[in-house]
């Protein structure tokens, strides 16, 4: 499996577009053709008969739609993509980018994945405009609202790049808006960032950047609000008792566990005394990752940025 993610390739390309605001950036190279080719030759070694089945399903959905799934698809995208992350403390924002090297083949698979998913009834692409790039966003069926609401989810062909966006798609956003306006910082040019690249060896072919006072941050703030939903549901169980309102035989006993835990946390998170996020950026400072492709091997490397003294 590690073989469908090495690469001959001894440098990456570091997009500017990727913002030094976002909470992490991470590129790398895939060889996708020898990921699909190697993903199908192992169900057949593992079961002939379930790897013929995939090969003929395979071959009506592609009959079906107008399309081929290893080289319209797979085959129409270079070995470069990229990751982004972003929070506001509360929600996530997810980018996945691929390089296209085919956006005529692309574009006729993205359209046959579209039909196929409107066909079963599973969802429709609802289209829009955004700073003049074409946004499909998901309208999956029984999406809910509110608090149920499913993640958004969102694709853009650029013509050099497909880009899925998923969460509230602020990330996607900011990362089209950096496409058509490429002033300002990357995420690679910070100081920190720099700073350790010159520390790692030369010939990496992927490369991550993380922003550990905006995880850190965001573990806190999820962590607060476990704490005040177990609160507000303990007081809630306290209202409901009484003459006929009171949980069933055992109930109480039953609650108890996460009573316990709701009060461990109330005790370990108090927003009152919770850090700046200025402190979180002077103590947790900035992770780095960098992968490196051998012909038996893949090397994974993980630097961090020391903690501030001052």
């Amino acid at each position: 499996i590690l073989s469908w993610v090495s690469s001959d390739a001894k440098e990456v390309e570091l997009p500017a577009f990727i913002a030094d605001d976002v909470a992490s950036g991470q590129v790398s190279t895939v060889e996708w053709l020898k990921m699909y080719d190697g993903l199908l030759g192992m169900v057949m070694k593992l079961s002939p008969q379930m790897g013929m089945m995939a090969n003929m399903y395979l071959a009506g959905f592609e009959q079906q739609n107008g399309f081929k799934i290893r080289d319209d698809f797979f085959g129409s995208l270079d070995g470069a993509n990229f990751q982004v992350s972003d929070s506001d403390g509360k929600t996530q924002s997810e980018v996945m980018g691929f390089k296209i090297k085919n956006a005529d083949k692309l574009g006729t698979a993205l359209k046959g994945i579209q039909n196929a998913l409107g066909s079963m009834g599973f969802a429709a692409f609802e289209e829009s405009d955004y700073l003049g790039y074409k946004l499909n966003t998901l309208k999956a069926s029984g999406g809910g609202s509110g608090d149920t609401a499913a993640p958004e989810i969102a694709y853009v062909s650029t013509g050099k790049y497909l880009l899925i966006g998923s969460g509230k798609l602020d990330a996607l956003r900011k990362v089209l808006g950096r496409m058509k306006d490429p002033s300002g910082g990357s995420i690679w040019e910070t100081p920190r960032a720099q700073a350790q690249i010159a520390l790692l060896p030369k010939g990496f072919n992927g490369l991550g950047v993380s922003d550990s006072r905006n995880t850190i941050s965001t573990v806190v703030n999820a962590t607060e609000t476990v704490s005040k939903q177990a609160a507000t549901q303990k007081k809630s169980a306290t209202k409901k008792k009484g003459p006929g309102k009171g949980p069933a035989k055992g109930g109480d006993d039953d609650a108890k566990p996460a009573d316990a835990a709701g009060d461990a946390l109330a005790k370990i998170v108090d927003s009152k005394n919770r850090p700046s996020d200025a402190t979180f950026q002077k103590y947790f400072g900035t992770m780095m990752s960098a992968s490196y492709s051998h012909p038996d091997a893949l090397h994974l490397q993980m630097l961090a940025t020391p903690v501030e003294a001052k």
